[in-house]
């Protein structure tokens, strides 16, 4: 009888020393790798003040870039128990931020329990590095020049035509819209007054018949 419980018992404790052995050899999950927190840490902390009294003390941990995930960010706002009674008071002026801004602590004095509590609060863990930005790609300069080789109009620049019976980069004499824009330059559409024409037209003429 008793080798018959000895053999029962051995397999119970080699199945018990293997889930020890994988428990002790199983990699540390650590909170911060199971969510996506990017950016700084950041602990944000402030009063609610009622008639000058501090009624509660109150701290934000969190991660810059990720203030809209829930698990990346930590608000918790603390008050002195209504059991310590009249006497106890905050021992800080706010919470403290720890030197990483991964946690928080504040405390106070309770009278009727003649004790110091103190409160800590931890955030969400280190924040991770956020992804990098897409890179905005660098225009190519236009290098084309006029009478270059060209086999068509994305040979020549903004301001030049491909010229397909000589094959070479002519100038453009009207632009259109698109292609001032295009270059950065600014398109006018306002119309030039009836005077300011006749004006130009009179200056024009006089100019050639002195010359």
């Amino acid at each position: 009888m008793e080798r018959l419980i000895n053999l029962c018992v051995l397999p119970s404790l080699v199945l018990s020393l293997f889930f020890a052995v994988m428990i002790l050899l199983s990699p540390a999950i650590d909170a911060q790798s199971s969510t996506n927190c990017f950016g700084e840490n950041r602990c944000e902390k402030w009063n609610n003040v009622s008639n000058g009294v501090i009624t509660a003390q109150c701290v934000y941990l969190s991660c810059s870039q990720s203030r809209n995930v829930t698990s990346c960010n930590v608000q918790k706002c603390e008050r002195i128990l209504s059991s310590c009674g009249e006497g106890s008071s905050w021992e800080e002026p706010s919470f403290q931020c720890a030197a990483d801004n991964q946690s928080a602590s504040t405390r106070y004095f309770c009278a009727s329990e003649n004790v110091s509590h103190v409160i800590s609060q931890i955030g969400p863990g280190l924040c991770g590095a956020g992804p990098s930005p897409t890179p905005t790609p660098t225009p190519t300069p236009c290098t084309a020049r006029l009478g270059d080789f060209c086999s068509g109009p994305s040979d020549c620049c903004w301001d030049q035509i491909c010229n397909t019976e000589t094959n070479q980069c002519a100038k453009k004499l009207i632009a259109t819209q698109g292609d001032c824009e295009s270059a950065g330059s600014y398109w006018n559409l306002r119309p030039i007054p009836a005077r300011s024409l006749l004006q130009h037209l009179h200056l024009h003429r006089a100019t050639h018949r002195r010359l």
